[in-house]
């Protein structure tokens, strides 16, 4: 566990996530830890993994690829959908299993450029990177929509199928 003196920002992170999942309705939908990145070029995500059969497999990568889809800055194909041994003490890592946040990210942004549609290379600007943020809340939100409408579906699916077995038992 993290120390309040040495691992503030950490310790107090974990504090308000417990305190948030112990409320009545406490759900957290997702968590983004933002980093700058060195090495690589473009704005990409590491995810959570999820078995393949696990509906979660997909869901994790819905996001990701709504911003591919809005923007060159953001690399669909740079992601990773892993958490190797020697990355489990990561946030990532930590808030997907030990506090099971469905939606966990780890957003690297590089520090210098991104490459366009034609492939050539473009730099980051302070408005970039805001702008990269509007349209993560952006994509965030239209997952939440996508999210519900398949619930109120789920919800009408589930009462027609009541009205057919009603009627079908009336019938003679």
């Amino acid at each position: 566990d993290p120390s309040e003196s040495l691992h503030p920002t950490v310790f107090y992170m974990k504090k308000v996530v417990r305190e948030i999942k112990q409320q009545k309705k406490g759900k957290i939908f997702a968590f983004i830890d933002f980093h700058g990145h060195s090495q690589k070029k473009n704005v990409f995500m590491y995810g959570a993994e999820y078995p393949v059969y696990n509906p979660m497999y997909y869901r994790s990568k819905i996001i990701p690829k709504l911003l591919s889809k809005r923007t060159d800055m953001f690399r669909f194909y740079s992601c990773v959908f892993r958490i190797s041994n020697y990355k489990m003490t990561t946030s990532r890592a930590i808030f997907s299993i030990d506090y099971g946040i469905p939606h966990y990210y780890t957003l690297e942004a590089s520090y210098g450029s991104y490459f366009d549609e034609n492939r050539e290379t473009k730099y980051f600007t302070q408005q970039k990177f805001v702008l990269m943020g509007q349209i993560l809340s952006s994509c965030i939100a239209q997952y939440q929509i996508l999210l519900d409408e398949e619930e109120l579906f789920k919800k009408e699916k589930a009462e027609l199928m009541k009205q057919t077995i009603t009627t079908s038992s009336n019938s003679p």
